[in-house]
């Protein structure tokens, strides 16, 4: 089932952008699953709900392997109205057992870009995920999260992974409905299974990397260092642009998920960064 979902999934990628879903719709896939589960029990309008979906082929080892770091986001809603809405869920399939894994941290975004200072502080705890063939991840949709490219084992071949969003009462802008005979390639994987394929949570401490004082932004000599901006679309040149700094831990075995606990003298954090 996994090889067929990730020969369907190539296929997803090259369309670029996020499908969707809706709430209830035929024929039922991965997608459908994914929003099911992670909604049993809820009270939500039907109509307005659904499951934003796309996916990712990477190939480990290659300079555009990375993910960038970012928060899951209704992008016109932030370039027309100025407000960041985020969907209730984010979740993560693995469809491949490669490359780099992914990196959920606790800074939620701002309500709006204009007010991105309020998306910065210190970072106490993270999630990290090494991929793992049916693994399934669930985080809080207003998370900053990306990828971190690592050496080890499981470093060669296509990294491919099933993205859904989950959103309720509020169906994302831009997103489109994909065939029904592509929908059909998407499988109707029980969601049971993926999550016990899930490995088991271990929690491990963040490198505590020497701390300067220069203003509010702690610097690091030992830590993953990124700069991003909010998107990578039009208008990112004037988007804020953020620092993220975190001391990682050695590196994991295959397939792990790792609960990070960073100490208040490590470096952890995110900051505005320089223009």
């Amino acid at each position: 089932a996994w090889g067929e979902l990730a020969k369907a999934c190539r296929i997803v990628f090259a369309l670029d952008g996020s499908s969707w879903m809706p709430c209830g719709a035929e024929p039922r896939c991965l997608a459908s699953a994914v929003f099911a589960q992670h909604t049993e029990g809820a009270s939500f309008d039907h109509a307005r709900s659904g499951a934003e979906w796309w996916a990712q082929v990477r190939q480990s080892g290659h300079s555009d392997e990375a993910i960038q770091f970012h928060w899951d986001t209704d992008e016109v809603a932030v370039e027309q109205h100025g407000v960041n809405v985020h969907p209730h869920l984010s979740t993560v399939t693995y469809l491949t057992s490669c490359g780099a894994p992914t990196l959920i941290v606790d800074r939620h975004n701002a309500l709006r870009p204009a007010e991105s200072a309020a998306a910065h502080g210190p970072i106490e705890s993270g999630l990290l995920s090494y991929p793992q063939e049916g693994k399934h991840v669930v985080f809080d949709g207003q998370l900053l999260h990306g990828t971190v490219p690592r050496a080890g084992p499981n470093a060669s071949g296509d990294r491919i992974t099933f993205l859904v969003n989950v959103w309720l009462n509020h169906r994302p802008s831009g997103c489109r409905r994909v065939t029904k005979a592509l929908a059909r390639r998407l499988g109707s994987v029980d969601l049971g299974v993926l999550v016990a394929a899930g490995a088991p949570l271990s929690e491990v401490q963040g490198g505590c990397s020497s701390t300067s004082t220069g203003g509010d932004r702690p610097q690091s000599s030992d830590a993953l260092e990124v700069v991003f901006i909010r998107c990578e679309g039009a208008g990112a040149t004037e988007a804020p642009r953020h620092r993220l700094v975190v001391p990682l831990p050695e590196l994991g075995p295959s397939g792990a998920t790792e609960l990070i606990r960073w100490p208040r003298e490590s470096a952890a954090g995110l900051w505005a960064a320089d223009p």
